[in-house]
């Protein structure tokens, strides 16, 4: 038995090496160097404007999905690019663009990022975070990462807004919302003889600011729905065939930045070091 257990261990270690060594750049730990970060924090919602303006257009990274400017962008990571490959996806809205921007500007390139500005994922509201060409780009990164890494893990950032709490419709959105999940789940690319799908950890949010007022509600009321969310969002993600084998790993912003979370002037938006926490928790759950 202690033979069968020393040859099972040196078969692991070897399987590990060899993985390390035909992939030595996916997904890489991040405590061997601490990852940068932006020169300027992004303190306000205008910096988000500029950046549009004068990097995100004009590198292809953004673009415009709508008539409304940055409220309809959507940002995406393109192929070529060292996060495209990185073994790791964020899907989302106008935070996970936050997120894509965020690691553009420290140079940084820890996932590839697909998000919509402003996005939902209720159906028939506009404008969609998986609209056809978006879910095309995602599969196509999802098969480039196999290629490249023999792995890819989504991070899905399961997210309402103020407007949605208006419409008092929680229970419509989580359903949409795990309906996405599943169908990025539901994905497959068959190489070398096997079928491979992405594995995907679903992530909550904190709503807004807690010490101030907030434009689009009451922040009170506006955090108390978003708390009542993140719950039944960890329950249907516990009860989904295709989403509870990774439900260890569900998390929420609130849970990463231990109730600290930090926001921008709009009161809505993640400031830097929030951002940052939210990157370290996806590399680690990459390795959980």
């Amino acid at each position: 038995m202690i033979r069968k257990r020393m040859f099972r261990a040196a078969v692991c270690l070897f399987a590990a090496l060899f993985a390390s060594a035909l992939f030595p750049a996916c997904g890489r730990k991040a405590e061997q160097t601490e990852p940068p970060e932006p020169e300027r924090p992004f303190d306000v919602y205008n910096d988000y404007h500029q950046w549009t303006e004068t990097e995100g257009y004009g590198s292809g990274a953004l673009v415009p999905q709508g008539p409304d400017g940055l409220y309809m962008d959507y940002y995406h990571t393109l192929p070529g690019e060292p996060a495209y490959a990185s073994g790791r996806i964020v899907v989302g809205d106008s935070r996970c663009c936050q997120l894509g921007i965020y690691e553009q500007r420290a140079g940084r390139s820890d996932f590839a990022s697909f998000a919509v500005w402003g996005g939902h994922y209720v159906n028939g509201e506009y404008p969609p975070i998986l609209a056809a060409g978006i879910v095309s780009d995602i599969e196509a990164c999802f098969r480039e990462q196999i290629r490249a890494c023999g792995k890819c893990t989504v991070f899905f950032f399961a997210t309402v807004n103020d407007y949605d709490r208006s419409g008092v419709r929680n229970a419509e959105s989580i359903a949409a919302a795990i309906d996405a999940a599943e169908y990025i789940a539901s994905m497959e690319y068959e190489s070398g003889g096997r079928v491979y799908r992405p594995r995907v950890i679903v992530v909550g949010f904190d709503g807004c600011r807690h010490d101030g007022a907030f434009s689009g509600a009451d922040p009170a009321v506006f955090n108390r729905y978003v708390e009542a969310y993140n719950g039944e969002l960890r329950g249907a993600v516990e009860e989904s065939p295709l989403l509870s084998a990774n439900a260890s790993l569900f998390g929420t912003v609130p849970e990463i930045m231990n109730g600290d979370c930090g926001f921008i002037n709009d009161g809505l938006h993640y400031d830097d070091r929030t951002l940052r926490a939210i990157c370290g928790f996806i590399i680690e759950s990459d390795y959980n």
